[in-house]
């Protein structure tokens, strides 16, 4: 098989409807945020139904929002949320979503810790305290099968929905912690989990016999993967890595590092979010979406 290289600029190279692209933030970047296809970009189903839920699993009751068109059934879509949890942001994230013909599920993660917002609403990463409180609820949300027993209730509650349109497969996505918990769910239900997409996802290649990256020969899944560039720089090889496990795994993935971008780029209360390169990021997820499920 031929090398695979990281080219300077939108340039890509392919093995297997494998692709590595990087992406340079400049203004032919900006400009393509703006010609997005109206489809990405406008609602085609403005009426929106929102409800705040619970969900019953092996380890207690999930508080969640469902969101859905009002009229008509559509695939399913799963969000794992970011370290900082359940919150407005991701909210309007999937309300977005759902206005493009999806039912869409975001979960509490940390719902075995407390209801949301958790963690805290002032939550603040420099703050010692606060650091050690989430990772105090992270331990529970990455215990061992803790997420495959998360990810059954939720495929359950949204396959007995009477919104969802069972004949087509599941999207999901995940931003930062939540880039692992969705390849997590593809590998557990490979038949029911069509599409995955992870944003600035953390610990996709680790050393530990369950890595995320191990876990793609267990899906059927096509992957798209946006890399922010201080996480690439940090972690060279993660973005050669994955490549070889699809390559291997034969699935088609596009992995793409977005140049200049920082960690948290793709949500809009993140201190590094830019709504240019979020919207090139939202608009390849809403393609993949359009194309596979």
């Amino acid at each position: 098989m031929k090398e695979n290289k990281i080219l300077d600029g939108c340039m890509s190279c392919s093995s297997r409807g494998i692709r590595i692209t990087r992406r340079l933030f400049n203004f032919s970047s900006v400009l393509a945020s703006l010609l997005l296809p109206a489809r990405v970009l406008s609602s085609k189903y403005p009426d929106i139904t929102e409800r705040a839920i619970s969900i019953k699993t092996e380890d207690g009751v999930c508080d969640a929002v469902l969101f859905y068109p009002k009229e008509g059934k559509f695939p399913a879509a799963l969000i794992w949320t970011d370290i900082r949890g359940l919150r407005q942001s991701f909210k309007l994230m999937g309300k977005r979503l759902a206005s493009q013909g999806y039912v869409v599920l975001i979960p509490n993660p940390f719902y075995r810790s407390s209801p949301s917002p958790a963690p805290r609403e002032d939550f603040n990463y420099s703050n010692p305290e606060h650091r050690k409180e989430v990772f105090a609820m992270m331990k529970l949300l990455v215990a061992k099968d803790a997420a495959e027993r998360d990810t059954s209730s939720f495929v359950k509650f949204l396959k007995g929905h009477s919104s969802v349109d069972n004949s087509r497969g599941i999207g999901v996505s995940g931003y930062c912690m939540g880039g692992p918990l969705a390849f997590r769910s593809a590998s557990y239900y490979p038949d029911l989990i069509s599409a995955v997409a992870s944003f600035h996802g953390g610990g996709l290649v680790t050393e530990d016999e369950n890595s995320p990256h191990l876990l793609i020969k267990n899906s059927k899944s096509q992957f798209y993967i946006a890399i922010a560039s201080d996480d690439d720089k940090r972690n060279p090889t993660v973005k050669n890595d994955l490549r070889k496990s699809f390559d291997e795994a034969n699935l088609e993935a596009e992995i793409e590092v977005y140049d200049t971008m920082k960690h948290g780029w793709c949500v809009s209360d993140s201190s590094m979010f830019d709504y240019s390169q979020a919207e090139v990021a939202w608009g390849n997820l809403i393609n993949m979406y359009s194309k596979v499920l």
